[in-house]
């Protein structure tokens, strides 16, 4: 145990030393934003949804205690960009539903997002009586002067939460789907916890473009008990926390949302999962063949 602790601490020093030293650093490599969030920088608008099946609304101090939590999140992220010389950053909010909900028949829930069939912000907002989603796109970035617009739908059930990003061929097919969102459930699918203020964040930034850290059945479990212990306190890879506190933006993240321009090589090993090439970067990472 003692030589595995010394051999995880030397790796994380090691790491360090290469972010800082190391020569295959590439500065300036292309890393563009597309859809209606672009960098996480300059000014915001979270377009607040909440969505409730009938009889089963939302109760008002609900409403209220998720709202305070992303406000506590929303000041630690500008906290966070702070540190990494980003001055820029503010949020506003409009909500919808926060009245009376945006009641639809069946809020649909999937273990695995791949099989999902609904895009959420388009189908919030319609169910909310907006018929052209790209126009209230359009009109709330106008009236609010804002650089990016999120859609941050709060389902009253039991989910596995998640984000659906805009990608080229599905705005080709269709144009209101350059509207980011996010759906969070009100309780977690695997535990039936309460919604936690640090998954608000961790789905708002997958908007952004951040990555998911967490497991993955591609990767070797000695890789994932590496990354788990490197990242750990890396908000996209353990987020039921109401405690900021717990939280840090990892270099990988600040790339990827826009905070600072340096790659490294092995930001790949979570795009590109399985290829071990990208591990070969990082001392202490290869993989026997």
């Amino acid at each position: 145990m003692k030589y595995w602790i010394a051999k995880l601490a030397l790796f994380s020093i090691t790491i360090l030393i290469l972010q800082s030293a190391n020569a295959q650093e590439i500065e300036n490599l292309p890393n563009s934003p597309y859809g209606s969030a672009g960098d996480c920088t300059g000014k915001n608008l979270i377009i607040n949804c909440f969505i409730s099946e009938p009889d089963k609304e939302w109760l008002p101090e609900e409403k209220e205690a998720i709202l305070a939590k992303q406000q506590i999140g929303i000041e630690w992220l500008k906290k966070q960009a702070s540190y990494w010389g980003v001055s820029d950053l503010s949020f506003q909010t409009h909500n919808i539903g926060l009245k009376k909900d945006i009641n639809v028949d069946k809020i649909e829930h999937v273990s695995n997002p791949a099989r999902l069939k609904i895009h959420w912000a388009t189908f919030t907002l319609h169910a909310a009586g907006y018929n052209n989603v790209y126009k209230l796109y359009d009109t709330l970035k106008k009236q609010y002067q804002v650089d990016n617009v999120v859609v941050m739908v709060f389902a009253r059930k039991e989910g596995r939460s998640y984000a659906q990003r805009a990608f080229e061929a599905g705005v080709a097919y269709n144009k209101e789907w350059l509207l980011e969102g996010s759906v969070v459930y009100k309780s977690y699918w695997d535990s039936g916890k309460e919604l936690c203020g640090g998954t608000i964040i961790h789905e708002m930034l997958h908007l952004y473009g951040a990555w998911d850290m967490y497991s993955s059945d591609l990767r070797s479990e000695e890789i994932q008990s590496k990354i788990t212990y490197i990242f750990k306190n890396s908000v996209m890879i353990h987020d039921r926390n109401d405690d900021f506190k717990q939280f840090k933006v990892d270099q990988l993240t600040a790339w990827r949302i826009g905070w600072t321009k340096t790659y490294w090589p092995w930001y790949e090993m979570f795009r590109k999962d399985g290829e071990v090439k990208y591990w070969n970067t990082i001392p202490g990472t290869k993989q026997e063949d």
